[in-house]
C-alpha cells in the first residue's frame, strides 16, 4: 500500500489534529476505516493489473486469457508436461511468432520435451540469386579446406550458425517431402529432434587401455570405445535457433578442436582430472591449454607436450606415464 493512516492523518491540518486529540481522535479511528478500504481497492487495482498477463495473474483468470488467444482445453496437474501457466505463456509466445522458424523449434520442443533444431530448406537451394537479397553464405560449392563443413551434410546444421562459414547448398528436390523422399524445397520446412539424451559420468575412473598402461586410457567405465556427447548448454531466447551446442550431439573431432572452451570445463561436457592417494584432497583439474584434439585411432598419434583427447572413440592419452589417478568427467 502507497499510504496507510497515519500518513492519512497526518495530511490533515494541525488545528484539525489538535481538535482531534481533545476528543479522543475519533478523526483518526475514521482516517484508519479509510486507509484499509483504499488498501484494499489499491491491491484489487494491482492485481487487475497483474491479471492481464500470465506470468502473474491469478489461477482463476487462466482459463479467460487462453479463450481469448483460442486455447482450449488447460492441461491438468497431472499426465501433462506443462502446467497450465507454462502452457498458456507459451501459447501467447506462439502466436506472437507464428509462422517462424524460431517458433516451430520451440513449439518441437514443448510438444516432444526433446531438443529440437527447425531447418528452412529453401535457404540450403543453390540457385541464382535476387541482386537486391544477396546471401554470400548460399554458394553452389565449398572449399577444400571445409572438411568441418561436410560433417554436417545431410544433417541438422547444413545451415551455418556462425558468421564465415558456408552453408552446403543442394540443387531443389522437387519429390515430396513425406516419406522422407525430397528435402530441398521452397515449401519445405524440417524438424530435427534428438530422441537420446546425455547422461553424465562424474569423476569416472579412466581405464587403461591395455593392464598396467599408464599412458593411454579409456573413457567408458566398459573400458571399450564409446562417443562423447555435449551437455546441452541452455538457450536463453526463444528468438535463437539451436547450435551444436545446444543439443546432446556427438561431440565431433573438429567441433571440439574449434570450441574447446564451449566443451571442455567444470560443468560443461567433458572434464579431466588428477587425483592423487590421499582422497582427503580435491582433484586437481587439467586445464584446456593443456590439452589437444586427436584423432587416436590404432594409438598411432600420441602426443609429446599435452594431453590428447578423441571425443569419437571416447579415448585420451598423455605424453608420458601418468603417476597420479586419472578422473573424467563425460557424456
Amino acid at each position: 500500500m502507497s499510504f496507510d493512516a497515519q500518513k492519512l492523518y497526518e495530511l490533515l491540518p494541525a488545528i484539525y489534529r489538535i481538535r482531534d486529540a481533545e476528543q479522543d481522535l475519533p478523526l483518526k479511528a475514521l482516517l484508519t476505516v479509510i486507509a484499509e478500504q483504499a488498501g484494499i481497492i489499491e491491491e484489487n487495482l494491482a492485481q487487475l493489473y497483474d491479471d492481464q498477463f500470465a506470468e502473474t495473474c491469478a489461477s482463476w483468470s487462466l482459463p479467460y486469457i487462453g479463450d481469448l488467444i483460442g486455447l482450449t482445453g488447460l492441461p491438468g496437474a497431472s499426465g501433462q508436461a506443462l502446467s497450465p501457466r507454462a502452457e498458456v505463456a507459451h501459447t501467447i509466445g506462439y502466436r506472437r511468432r507464428k509462422g517462424t522458424a524460431a517458433m516451430l523449434e520451440q513449439l518441437a520442443r514443448d510438444v516432444s520435451g526433446r531438443p529440437a533444431r527447425a531447418v528452412e530448406f529453401f535457404q540450403l537451394i543453390a540457385a541464382t540469386q535476387y541482386l537486391n537479397h544477396l546471401r554470400p553464405e548460399n554458394q553452389s560449392f565449398i572449399t577444400v579446406r571445409g572438411a568441418d563443413r561436410l560433417d554436417d551434410l545431410g544433417g541438422a546444421f547444413e545451415r551455418a550458425t556462425a558468421g564465415g562459414n558456408p552453408d552446403l547448398t543442394h540443387n531443389v528436390d522437387v519429390r515430396r517431402i513425406a516419406g522422407r523422399r525430397g528435402r530441398y524445397n521452397i515449401p519445405n520446412i524440417g524438424l530435427f529432434v534428438w530422441r537420446l539424451e546425455s547422461f553424465a559420468l562424474t569423476r569416472s575412473p579412466a581405464v587403461p587401455a591395455t593392464a598396467g598402461d599408464r599412458r593411454r586410457f579409456l573413457l567408458s567405465p566398459l573400458g571399450v570405445d564409446s562417443p562423447l556427447f555435449a551437455l546441452p548448454a541452455t538457450e536463453t531466447e526463444i528468438t535463437h535457433l539451436a547450435e551444436p551446442i545446444n543439443v546432446p550431439d556427438r561431440i565431433r573431432r573438429r567441433v571440439l578442436k574449434q570450441g574447446l572452451d564451449d566443451y571442455y570445463g567444470r560443468g560443461k561436457s567433458l572434464l579431466i582430472e588428477r587425483a592423487g592417494a590421499d582422497i582427503a584432497i580435491p582433484p586437481t583439474e587439467v586445464a584446456s591449454a593443456d590439452t589437444v584434439v586427436c584423432d587416436l585411432s590404432g594409438w598411432t598419434n600420441l602426443p609429446t607436450d599435452r594431453i590428447a583427447i578423441d571425443p569419437v572413440l571416447g579415448r585420451i592419452a598423455f605424453p608420458q606415464d601418468e603417476p597420479a589417478n586419472v578422473l573424467v568427467t563425460f557424456h
